[in-house]
C-alpha cells in the first residue's frame, strides 16, 4: 500500500532534517488512509496506520521545533490507537 511506503519516506526525510518535506509525505499517506477509514471505519489495520501517522506527523512536528502543534496531532493519534483497540 502507498501510503506506507509514503509514511516510511516522511520517516526519512524527518532524520534528514527535512521537516517540511516529512509532513508533506505524512499528509499524502494520511489522505490515503483516511480515504480507506471512510470505506471501512472497523478496520483494525486501518485505525492503526492512522494512528502512526499521526504520531509521525507530531512528532516531526515537535522535531522542527513547533510543539504546539503537536498537541493535536498527538491527541488524534491515541483516538485511532484507541478505536484499534475497542474493534479489536
Amino acid at each position: 500500500d502507498m501510503s506506507y511506503t509514503l509514511s516510511d519516506l516522511g520517516l526519512g526525510y524527518r532524520k534528514l532534517k527535512r521537516f517540511p518535506k516529512a509532513l508533506a509525505s505524512y499528509e499524502r499517506a494520511r489522505q490515503m488512509r483516511e480515504a480507506a477509514y471512510r470505506d471501512d471505519p472497523n478496520d483494525v489495520r486501518v485505525l492503526n496506520a492512522l494512528g502512526q501517522v499521526y504520531w509521525r506527523m507530531g512528532w516531526t512536528q515537535v522535531d522542527a521545533g513547533a510543539p504546539e502543534a503537536a498537541v493535536e496531532l498527538g491527541r488524534k493519534s491515541v483516538d485511532y490507537f484507541g478505536r484499534a483497540v475497542r474493534v479489536a
